[in-house]
């Protein structure tokens, strides 16, 4: 289970906050996060160019990316124009990582406030805050002025101000207040924009080895190692794991990488980290079917099967549309001897997602071998 999102390239964000103008209503937030939903699922950039707000982005961007005032006219000029080219890459790569986003409600986080998306990356998650702005157009007042990911803990303007300045010629000064001054010198400045182009290149192995070869105490900054975890979730199962034991090392205790580390607690089978983490999100996100399949997962590795069907049961019917939730609860169920409660959740499998059963899809399942042999199933299973 991956919950980590790779986010659009080159993204070592530090810093928090961003320009955040008037709000508009409560219904203007939930029709922009339907609509942002909508247009990621049809892979749309032009409806996703028309709801962020390109200048209030831009703006956000160059207060990270511009040095002098001179500067960040000239940024916010470029930026103004490159926000649609931001958005398609943004869209390829949820694309590649086969991901769909569900609106869930508006939600207040950290101060700021906005629909909250959850995109649903393959077998993981992420958690998307639509940072809003009333744009005062004549369609519709509510705009994104910028976007907040739960994997990373930053908002994308940071994500994107940041890796300006590193691709560019970032001063002695801009790095030392991301990494310590006590850490930069001439080689690390130029391995920094070495790995900003190769990123650009899609050279992942290469952006990888350069920032593997820091050396000292910067090798295992979380910024590091955040952006080496984005490389190799791409690269290498196994790479991903170590990078992931690394973090976990060195920064097990900062909540900005929580949610990240909780792909390395079931690795590791460290159950009571994993419930943990799962409870921290929830306090931070909400109630969610998602957390609730996750506790699942947690109790039926500890073998608490009870436990495990009632946080299963919980999660379909927070989100009856999600499947993982319905297979979880059909596995607790049979392992529960639960057989008519079994075959409703079959008849729900196929009755809203396609499915059409037959006796020769249990035949040699462990699972199912006591199932198989019920009253209930063959009365299921047999019936004209």
């Amino acid at each position: 289970m991956k919950t980590i999102l790779a986010t659009i390239a080159l993204g070592l964000a530090a810093f928090s906050g961003g320009a955040i103008a008037a709000t508009p209503s409560d219904p203007e937030l939930v029709e922009l996060g339907e609509a942002y939903a909508l247009a990621v699922n049809q892979r749309d950039t032009n409806a996703l160019d028309t709801l962020i707000s390109a200048q209030h982005l831009a703006e956000n961007i160059v207060e990270i990316a511009g040095d002098s005032a001179e500067e960040k006219q000239i940024l916010l000029a470029t930026f103004r124009k490159e926000i649609p080219s931001i958005n398609r890459r943004m869209l390829v790569e949820l694309d590649r990582q086969n991901t769909s986003a569900i609106y869930l409600r508006i939600h207040e986080f950290n101060g700021m406030r906005g629909p909250l998306v959850r995109y649903n990356v393959g077998g993981g998650y992420n958690y998307v805050l639509l940072i809003p702005v009333a744009v005062g157009r004549t369609d519709s007042v509510a705009r994104i002025s910028d976007l907040y990911f739960a994997t990373s803990g930053e908002l994308m303007s940071e994500t994107v101000g940041i890796a300006t300045q590193l691709a560019s010629s970032p001063s002695e000064t801009f790095l030392g207040k991301l990494f310590g001054a006590e850490q930069i010198n001439r080689e690390f400045v130029g391995q920094i924009q070495q790995v900003a182009k190769l990123r650009q290149e899609n050279r992942l192995r290469e952006a990888y080895d350069v920032l593997d070869q820091t050396e000292g105490g910067i090798r295992n900054h979380r910024l590091i190692l955040m952006n080496t975890i984005q490389i190799a979730s791409q690269l290498d199962e196994a790479l991903y794991r170590a990078e992931l034991r690394r973090l976990a090392e060195h920064h097990n205790d900062d909540p900005r990488v929580a949610f990240t580390l909780l792909d390395h607690y079931f690795y590791e089978n460290n159950l009571d980290k994993a419930m943990s983490i799962i409870n921290l999100m929830e306090r931070s996100y909400g109630e969610d079917g998602v957390f609730n399949l996750l506790r699942a997962n947690v109790e039926f590795a500890r073998g608490r099967i009870d436990a495990a069907r009632d946080y299963a049961k919980k999660s379909v019917q927070l989100e009856p549309g999600n499947e993982d939730a319905h297979w979880t609860l059909l596995t607790t169920l049979v392992q529960s001897e639960m057989y008519a409660e079994s075959v409703a959740e079959l008849k729900a499998l196929e009755s809203g997602f396609g499915y059409a059963f037959a006796r020769e899809n249990f035949d040699g399942e462990p699972l199912y071998a006591e199932f198989i042999k019920s009253d209930e199933f063959a009365a299921w299973i047999d019936a004209p």
